[in-house]
């Protein structure tokens, strides 16, 4: 198990360690913010032929202290590191629809998300945005201390995992299918 701060406040990411995944700016955050505890759940599952390799390996080796980078991690483990989480963070500069953010949200994290595209029709409205490192780094301190942010938030999050919730998704199907049939008069 990964051993969490009783005390700290923690930060979670989730994901592989690749470039996309924007590590570095999670680990400046880590350097910014030395009261919190920074965990990175994830890890480097094709080892050599992972994309930067020999790069991504060196910033794992030079984390500061107040961060973790778990490595691989089974399921029940990250799910976890989530519930003792504060705050879910993924500055990745390239995705399309991260489950973890989906599961962090479903855990009642705020989510703090890099502004990309990808996310403006999914996650836009709910989550807290940012460009800079600088950005992601006011965002966690005004999350952290304006417990009023914090609870809009949550509040957010929960709107998130309501709307990916597969039980949400499939009432949304069988109140389609009632509509063709009314309108079918069947």
């Amino acid at each position: 198990r990964v051993e969490l701060s009783a005390t700290a406040h923690i930060i979670v990411g989730v994901g592989q360690v690749q470039p996309r995944k924007r590590l570095d700016t999670f680990i400046a955050c880590a350097h910014a913010l030395p009261q919190m505890q920074f965990i990175w759940v994830g890890g480097m599952p094709f080892k050599q032929l992972g994309a930067d390799y020999a790069k991504m390996q060196k910033m794992i080796q030079h984390v500061p202290d107040n961060m973790i980078v778990t490595g691989l991690k089974e399921h029940d483990e990250v799910r976890h590191c989530l519930h003792a989480a504060d705050v879910f963070m993924l500055p990745a500069e390239q995705e399309n629809h991260p489950m973890a953010v989906i599961e962090a949200a479903a855990s009642g994290l705020p989510i703090v998300l890099r502004d990309i595209p990808e996310y403006h029709d999914t996650f836009k409205d709910d989550a807290l945005l940012c460009v800079t490192t600088e950005d992601f780094v006011t965002a966690l301190k005004k999350l952290l201390q304006y417990k009023s942010l914090r609870e809009v938030f949550i509040k957010k999050a929960d709107k998130i995992a309501q709307r990916f919730d597969s039980s949400h998704t499939a009432q949304q199907y069988i109140d389609l299918y009632h509509t063709v049939i009314k309108g079918n008069n069947l």
